[in-house]
């Protein structure tokens, strides 16, 4: 029945669009597919992809129906990681928090069950699939993490911290150095020490929550100039405003950073990402990305949130390096509390305020290998913004930019943390020619 209901529905599609490739491809696997699981298999994923592409081009300009065809998408294969992402946004747009919640608890068991390559294979899979692999930075700041639980009286924090101390002394014993894109990564491959971090009971896993009571009032600061903020979007499409968020809202998501361990994205420059598919998406996290639409409307428009995430920094190596988002909208709140930082006028985002062409592939030149190229194009047309806790920077995604140079305090409280929301699809903005650099 799910056959015959998947030829039906491509058949009508090809009478759309009868050129498209992928849609001719699924309907002759329907119809040459055998009854060998191997070619069954191979069959329901093209299927499940299919249904995927085409909800995700249809997030903003059919959601009811695009929430139709990512469950479908998941009714064909549920290990379509990317499905269970959009499918969670679909939710989120709705208003139902903790049904898109669930989806994304799904996606993080279904991560852990797959190889590790089918599971990197995913566009919006960022860190929860599990490798023998670890970065020293990412070891040392699950240390610092579980030592400043361990100081809150967390019970399982403080049976995990000796392994930790343990395995942080052996590292540079068990570290190997691998080559990938260009970058020395220095890998922990040993079976043995792995064991020490807990193994798959901890290492990758969301072993501690937090209790938050839902916030007494929304999490966005209403009594903002939204119409001034707006009006000074659409000149300059770059924009920042200081306590954007309640001062229960910034605590809270202070908490969720420092106390939850959702950090399983590693980057090589000496930063942790925490995404959606990971278990980063707390009620408060949600409902900030909801309220943020509805109290600057103008800037937003009909655009969805696309993805959330919050990077948490290294004081003692680099930040993001130059780069666009695959989005039409990017808003960064920083959350560290302003004590940490040690220089207030650094620390924050440099954005380019120069349009790349129409012709720079999004794949091809957002690759930090070619920082050198984009530097000579873009050359010093920028704003600097310094870090404030619970200052948002809202820009045209379109727009490069890369974490300012930046010197925090050390100890694991005092970690630059900032939280990006994506809103809207590439393409769907304006693209305004931009006044000269006049801030």
């Amino acid at each position: 029945n799910r056959f015959m209901k998947a030829k039906r529905y491509f058949r009508r599609a090809l009478k759309d669009r009868p050129k498209n490739p992928t849609i001719k491809s699924v309907l002759k696997s329907l119809k040459s597919s055998s009854s060998s699981s191997e070619s069954m298999i191979h069959t329901l994923k093209q299927l499940s992809h299919s249904f995927f592409s085409d909800g995700e081009r249809r997030m903003e300009s059919a959601p009811v129906a695009a929430k139709r065809l990512l469950l479908e998408a998941l009714r064909f294969y549920q290990g379509h990681l990317d499905a269970y992402h959009r499918l969670g946004l679909a939710y989120v747009s709705s208003g139902l928090m903790d049904k898109a919640a669930q989806i994304w608890n799904r996606s993080f068991e279904m991560s852990h069950m797959m190889d590790h390559k089918e599971c990197t294979s995913y566009r919006y899979e960022r860190g929860s699939c599990l490798r023998e692999g670890l970065l020293r930075h990412k070891l040392l700041h699950d240390l610092e993490h579980i030592k400043y639980l361990a100081k809150k009286q967390d019970p399982k924090a403080s049976l995990l911290l000796p392994g930790y101390k343990t395995a942080y002394t052996l590292l540079d014993k068990a570290l190997a150095p691998v080559e990938s894109d260009g970058q020395a990564y220095e890998y922990v491959v040993n079976g043995k020490f792995m064991d020490l971090l807990g193994g798959g009971e901890v290492f990758k896993r969301n072993w501690h929550a937090i209790d938050i009571p839902p916030l007494s009032a929304p999490p966005i600061n209403y009594l903002i100039d939204s119409k001034g903020l707006q009006r000074w979007y659409d000149e300059e499409q770059i924009i920042y405003v200081d306590d954007i968020l309640s001062p229960e809202a910034v605590d809270a998501v202070y908490r969720i950073c420092t106390e939850r361990n959702d950090f399983h994205n590693v980057k090589p420059w000496g930063y942790l990402g925490a995404y959606l598919n990971d278990g980063f998406h707390h009620p408060v996290l949600l409902k900030i990305a909801f309220e943020l639409r509805k109290a600057l409307p103008k800037i937003f428009g009909g655009h969805e949130l696309m993805q959330l995430w919050a990077y948490k920094y290294s004081q003692t190596m680099e930040g993001i390096k130059m780069h666009g988002d695959d989005a039409a909208v990017n808003v960064n709140i920083w959350i560290t509390p302003n004590r940490a930082n040690k220089d207030p006028n650094s620390g924050g985002l440099k954005v380019y305020r120069r349009f790349p062409p129409d012709d720079w592939g999004y794949k091809t030149f957002n690759h930090y290998s070619n920082e050198e190229k984009l530097e000579k194009y873009f050359k010093d047309d920028a704003v600097t913004i310094p870090y404030r806790q619970n200052r948002a920077v809202i820009f045209n995604s379109y727009l490069w930019h890369k974490t300012d140079k930046f010197s925090f305090k050390k100890g694991y409280p005092n970690r630059r943390i900032n939280l990006t929301l994506l809103f809207g699809l590439r393409g769907k903005q304006k693209r305004r020619r931009l006044k000269s650099n006049s801030k």
